[in-house]
């Protein structure tokens, strides 16, 4: 008997769409053997519809995604059943949509049908293509099978899942089906893929007109660390059992000059909504875990690692933004004028399908400065020994810097007692290293010996390379700030043999004086 035409053999795909492409015959003669039939998996395809017609398509200037999986199940039974309760004369159309919207089931899950057997599953590759080998024929009716792709870390959802029947017809020329059925059928779904871009940012950054941001050593930094959530975040696995996604975090990282502070304030949350999630508790949203993964030489690393339970709690949040604020410092390793340096990576994906996405984002840099003065002698340039400074905030009153000893910390203080006192030595140099850019004033507290203390402040502005230039030699000098100081005089100190001698010089010419104004008066 003549195999009745189907209704809508082959539709047009919609972007983003991937819906029911064939309709069965109602009843057939027997067509026995195989087909084999071909998915070309089209990324991200802008430009309006793909008519599939079942056969091999010229697509120029497509692009095809590879590691796209599919599961393909036998619904024949499932769909005979519901079509046959469902048909009534001249309805045969809208019998067989009741039949296919039953079998075909939730995007990206296996149908739920009784009698549903997984029979195949094959990935795209070299060039987003998966071929399967499907029989005609299933318990002795024109089989009928459902596509199901199984989920994929970066796209954006799961496509809906394709209904195929046998048999499947040549269209003709006009666009017509012809009687003719196919044993190679190829068809072309799309998806819309995402890439996520994560971002790291300064709170409040302190930056000078080139945009430097500086800081004190020891000072906080507010940093932000912000991601799009992937817009698929809630799917499950193909079972419609566990969450697919199973790893999502962000990492940090930074020069060892930084310092991540893991126990100050800090805060993962959702934009623009209330869900805060939390790193306390036996069951948390998050956990934070330093050193992972293993940092190159030079760097550190932290990763704000979501537990299951986090995840789970973003399932609903697919295309928002997640937050992560913190505070860092800079270390007592900080070099003066040099940029410190940190980066955001996201990760996100199906560890144990070994479906991971890692996506580096943007660097930051923040910088510390300091100044360099030689204390000289006002004539010679000689630098001095024994001079004692300190470093105050204004050029009347005001605080004096503290630096701590061994963390290198930067802080102000109220009496001269507290404050860092600067002492030279041989070659007279004063360092003054991990200050944010601005304008602060020396104090000399104790000349060196023999020589007058200053009686004024020297202001001194720190700003980007400004301890660096002082510091460089060059073919003609080292660009120091030199702090003269003027000699006493030139009269040794009392008590010295200086002053002694020249007290008997004195008493001897006042006697010798005596002796001739003596003999003159004899004479007369």
């Amino acid at each position: 008997m003549k195999k009745i035409k189907v209704f809508a053999l082959l539709t047009t795909l919609f972007v983003g769409i991937f819906s029911n492409l064939f309709t069965p015959v109602v009843s057939a003669d027997e067509t026995p053997g195989s087909a084999t039939v071909t998915i070309h998996k089209v990324k991200d395809y802008k430009n309006g519809r793909i008519t599939n017609t079942g056969s091999k398509l010229e697509l120029p200037g497509l692009e095809f995604l590879d590691g796209i999986t599919y599961n393909v199940y036998d619904v024949t039974a499932a769909y005979h059943t519901k079509y046959n309760a469902e048909y009534k004369p001249a309805e045969a159309q809208a019998a067989d949509d009741k039949a296919r919207d039953h079998v075909q089931g939730t995007a990206g899950l296996a149908p739920t049908v009784s009698d549903a057997k997984l029979v195949a599953t094959e990935t795209t590759a070299e060039g987003g293509a998966a071929t399967f080998s499907l029989p005609k024929k299933s318990g002795g009716k024109d089989a009928v099978y459902v596509f199901v792709e199984q989920p994929k870390t970066g796209i954006t959802k799961a496509e809906n899942n394709l209904v195929l029947s046998f048999p499947v017809y040549q269209l003709n020329g006009d666009g017509e089906y012809t009687d003719t059925p196919l044993d190679e059928i190829h068809l072309y779904p799309k998806n819309t893929t995402e890439t996520i871009e994560p971002k790291k940012e300064i709170i409040d950054p302190n930056t000078d007109t080139a945009g430097h941001n500086n800081y004190n050593i020891g000072q906080d930094i507010n940093f932000k660390l912000s991601t799009k959530i992937p817009t698929n975040i809630g799917i499950k696995e193909v079972d419609g059992g566990k969450p697919y996604y199973n790893t999502f975090g962000l990492i940090d990282t930074h020069d060892t000059t930084l310092t991540f502070n893991p126990a100050g304030t800090h805060k993962l949350e959702v934009a623009g909504t209330s869900i805060v999630l939390t790193d306390k508790g036996e069951k948390p949203d998050y956990t934070i875990v330093e050193g992972e993964p293993i940092p190159a030489e030079g760097k550190a690393t932290f990763k704000v690692k979501l537990t299951q339970a986090g995840i789970n709690k973003l399932a609903a949040q697919g295309g928002n933004t997640l937050e992560f604020t913190y505070t860092m410092k800079l270390n007592a390793t900080a070099v003066m004028d040099t940029k410190n340096v940190n980066q955001v990576t996201v990760e996100y994906g199906n560890g144990d399908f070994n479906d991971v996405v890692e996506k580096p984002g943007n660097t930051t840099e923040v910088y510390t400065g300091g100044y360099r003065f030689i204390k000289t002698d006002v004539s010679t340039n000689k630098p001095l020994a024994g001079a004692e400074f300190v470093v105050r905030d204004a050029a009347t009153e005001g605080q004096y810097l503290k630096i701590d000893d061994t963390t290198k910390e930067i802080s102000w203080v109220d009496t001269y007692g507290e404050a860092t006192k600067f002492k030279t030595e041989s070659n007279g140099i004063v360092d003054i290293k991990g200050l944010t850019y601005g304008t602060y004033y020396l104090e000399e507290r104790k000349a060196p010996e023999d020589y007058v203390k200053l009686s004024e402040r020297i202001a001194f502005d720190v700003k980007f390379n400004s301890y660096t230039a002082r510091t460089t030699t060059t073919p003609t000098e080292v660009k120091e700030h030199k702090v003269p100081n003027t000699p006493k005089g030139f009269l040794p100190k009392t008590g010295g043999a200086g002053i002694i001698l020249f007290v008997a010089l004195g008493a001897a010419m006042v006697g010798l004086a005596g002796v001739y104004f003596t003999s003159r008066r004899k004479d007369a």
